[in-house]
């Protein structure tokens, strides 16, 4: 569907007139695709990193090269990247009724306790039960571990809620200020009360049971919504990313001389040590968005000339839940079996063996992407 690039005048009954701005830029943003696409990578290595290698990702500081360039690959350029993308399609959605979204997101919850239940617990069980060690701690963590589908059911229900209270796509980045100072603000719990404990994780820190919890991190897909608003509405994208570019490049060299000034140690903002990376705040939200922005920029640019693999990066894309889905089915396997002992090299391969596995399968099973951008 294309639409006038001109405000447009409607007439109304009883000889009345409404002006509605008319939304240009509608055809689907290949630069969405690449993104996501290169974070599915990021996502998968550190996922391997994290769970089934002998690498020490919690216990570790990164160095050199390669190293630092996985941990801030899978930092700003995967997770926050996938919340911001999710926020854009929910502005280029054509089932952005408040009420399809509501059922949208209760949905994907109900996929998130199922992933739990395939990577984690029965796979644990399983093996636990043969071998006569069932440890109900490790089983109850794997089956109310908080992820990212998680975070996304419970954001499209929020922005279901917002949409129905009318409030402004632009306005949804202060009200997400404001949710993610009080989530920082709030205490970590203790398994006293369990139900409580967690519940109240899909919410908040509580504990390294939450991994992205709604009112910290529902920012990114809130800068997301009013980005894709903004886009949506654009009909010069190279002036548009060209402003992009050039004003995010100079706030994040701002940002990151401030910051070494202060003698701020920059990997605290990428690191899986100590958690770290799940231990977002402001400064981190900040540093995220001016990363994927000329991120952005960059591959709007770099698609003016050519699109590299254009149809192996769009089926990604549009099919990045099932991907997400089978990665975490084979490595919630392989946690179940012991894990392995390889290093940081064994899995970043094993890692890239295991997303084009992951992609291989996805031909044959449905789409369950939850950031779809309109074609």
């Amino acid at each position: 569907m294309s639409y006038c690039q001109l405000e447009q005048n409607t007439a109304l009954p009883h000889g009345r007139t409404v002006t509605k701005l008319m939304r240009s830029n509608t055809k689907r943003q290949a630069e969405f695709d690449y993104v996501k696409t290169l974070a599915i990578f990021f996502m998968v290595i550190i996922h391997v990193l994290e769970e089934i290698s002998a690498y020490g990702a919690y216990e570790v500081i990164p160095t050199g090269f390669w190293e630092n360039l996985i941990e801030f690959g899978a930092g700003p350029l995967a997770a926050p990247a996938f919340m911001c993308a999710m926020g854009v399609g929910i502005i280029y959605s054509r089932h952005s009724e408040p009420s399809e979204l509501f059922r949208r997101g209760v949905r994907i919850l109900i996929l998130a306790v199922v992933l739990n239940l395939a990577r984690g617990f029965l796979p644990t069980f399983t093996v636990s039960a043969i071998r006569g060690t069932i440890d109900l701690d490790r089983l109850f963590y794997l089956t109310f571990n908080v992820d990212i589908l998680h975070f996304a059911g419970l954001s499209f229900m929020l922005t279901a809620l917002l949409k129905k209270l009318h409030v402004p796509p632009l306005a949804f980045v202060p009200v997400a200020i404001i949710m993610q100072i009080i989530g920082n603000l709030l205490p970590p719990l203790t398994e006293d009360c369990p139900v409580l404990f967690y519940v109240l994780g899909s919410f908040f820190h509580t504990s390294p049971l939450s991994a992205f919890p709604l009112l910290i991190c529902y920012i990114h897909v809130a800068v997301g919504i009013a980005f894709g608003d903004i886009l949506i509405r654009q009909n010069d994208l190279d002036r548009f990313y060209r402003i992009v570019l050039w004003g995010s490049l100079s706030l994040l060299a701002g940002l990151l001389f401030t910051l070494v000034s202060l003698g701020y140690d920059l990997k605290n903002l990428y690191v899986l040590y100590d958690e770290l990376y799940y231990q977002q705040t402001f400064l981190h939200f900040v540093f995220n968005t001016l990363v994927i922005m000329p991120e952005l920029a960059l591959f709007h640019f770099m698609l003016d000339r050519t699109r590299p693999a254009e149809g192996f990066v769009r089926f990604c894309s549009k099919n990045l839940n099932s991907i997400y889905l089978i990665q975490w089915v084979i490595i919630g396997v392989w946690v179940g079996l012991g894990g392995s002992d390889f290093g940081f090299w064994g899995s970043v391969l094993w890692g890239l063996v295991i997303a084009f596995a992951s992609i291989g399968i996805t031909r044959i099973l449905p789409s369950f992407d939850f950031t779809e951008l309109r074609d």
